[in-house]
């Protein structure tokens, strides 16, 4: 056959096929490695720039688990960067009534009472919209039952009562298998097979995995960027991100995601509190874990569809030159996840919470209930003052009935005085009433 030189890679795909073997594929472009670097360490920048935005309230996230889960006593201190028990005097009483959570279970049963279902209206009332908008609704309600939106739903305003704010993040995921038929070649006949065809995946993100540019804007459909934080195994990150086994510097990267204060060992330290007193038990142990950086650009002049970076352990393995999913398109949000908000705040990306405006209610209400029970001590058992000289043997002074009291009688000494307290109750059980009253202004759960 002669020698051919085609003129263009198309007719070289079509010679190519009629010589029966397939063109190599082109190679990629190779990396710049020094403007890689570059990215990498401009998002490193914005993760600590954000995250500093974010720090002053993540306290009062972990005081309101806490409270939530019967801990009332406890304080975040910013200075160990945990939650501590204040000291009380040997003689306080502390007591822990939990008129929180009846409130919050209230509250959540009025979002699910009436269960959520996908609904597609037609654009018009011709018959062929229609039909598209029953196929529609046919297919979205298979994915709502297949992915469990309705737990979702349940999960996200969970995490909202506690962080203001949880997410539903969007994304494709080419390994998840399915079933399709075939036909055998040597027999003809039908058989189904299973193989990687890929689906829609959504995930459960919490306040704890997202970074905001700007905190005064509370909305994050506006957001000028935002950053999305995990910490996933290295396991995972090299089957995600094949090149990081082609950078030199992965196998001796640092990650501070196993020291760090990372969104994961966050959420573990909320779940590592105790219903009783004391502050929190021993978190568990994450090994061999890698920080995930996503780093979100909204349309702008410079990127025109937005722009999306992953940084995986310090280093660049993925550049998206435009937003997923087109959602660069979309005129109220551009990133691919959704927000629910437990209260809604003007100008505050980090606002306040259900819980949050009841927790000086709660501690008042059980500092009262205190004072009540320490009151009812004081009067029942009062304070005996005894010269020496009267030599009253110890343990004389019981509760019993009918006591008698012998004492040595000296001239001119004064009798035993009894110091009873000043009884409180009263006024102390009308407070508890106003506070239960409070409790329902505040909370709007009658």
């Amino acid at each position: 056959m002669p020698d051919i030189q085609p003129a263009s890679p198309e007719a070289a795909a079509a010679l190519a096929s009629e010589m029966g073997s397939a063109p190599a594929a082109p190679a990629p472009p190779p990396r710049d490695i020094e403007r890689d670097n570059k990215l990498a360490a401009q998002v490193q920048a914005n993760y600590t720039k954000r995250r500093s935005f974010r720090r002053p309230f993540e306290g009062n996230w972990f005081v309101n688990g806490a409270m939530l889960r019967g801990q009332q006593h406890v304080e975040y201190s910013d200075t160990l960067g945990q939650l501590v028990t204040p000291d009380v005097p040997s003689y306080a009483v502390r007591i822990s009534i939990n008129k929180i959570r009846p409130k919050h279970k209230a509250r959540m049963a009025k979002f699910f009472k009436n269960r959520p279902k996908p609904v597609v209206i037609a654009a018009s009332t011709d018959y062929q919209d229609l039909m598209d908008a029953r196929a529609s609704e046919i297919a979205l309600r298979y994915q709502w039952d297949r992915l469990n939106l309705e737990g979702a739903y349940k999960a996200v305003k969970q995490w909202g009562a506690i962080c203001h704010k949880a997410y539903w993040w969007f994304g494709y995921d080419d390994s998840v298998p399915g079933r399709i038929r075939e036909i055998a070649p040597n027999t003809l006949k039908p058989f189904e097979s299973t193989t990687p065809l890929g689906d829609v995946v959504i995930e459960i993100g919490n306040a704890w995995e997202v970074l905001v540019e700007d905190p005064a804007i509370s909305d994050i459909g506006k957001q000028p960027g935002i950053m999305r934080v995990r910490t996933i195994s290295r396991k995972e990150a090299e089957r995600r991100y094949p090149a990081l086994a082609n950078r030199d510097d992965y196998a001796g990267a640092g990650s501070d995601a196993a020291s760090g204060d990372t969104p994961q060992r966050s959420a573990d330290r909320l779940a590592s509190l105790k219903p009783d007193y004391s502050s929190v038990s021993t978190p568990p142990q994450r090994t061999d874990q890698v920080l995930l950086l996503e780093d979100f650009t909204a349309t702008c002049a410079e990127y025109p569809r937005g722009r999306k970076l992953v940084v995986c352990d310090g280093i660049l393995v993925k550049e998206h030159e435009e937003l997923p999913f087109v959602f660069c398109d979309s005129p109220t949000n551009p990133y691919p996840c959704s927000e629910f908000i437990d209260t809604e705040t003007a100008g505050q990306a980090y606002g306040t919470t259900f819980i949050e405006q009841l927790i000086d209610l709660q501690r008042t209400y059980n500092d009262t209930i205190a004072k009540v029970v320490e009151n009812i001590r004081a009067v029942s058992r009062p304070k005996v003052v005894v010269y020496r000289q009267h030599q009253l043997a110890d343990g004389a002074y019981t509760a019993s009935a009918g006591e008698i009291l012998e004492l040595n009688y000296i001239p001119g000494l004064p009798p035993p005085i009894i110091l009873q307290a000043a009884n409180v109750a009263g006024d102390c059980w009308n407070l508890i009433q106003l506070l239960e009253r409070e409790f329902d202004s505040v909370s709007q759960v009658y």
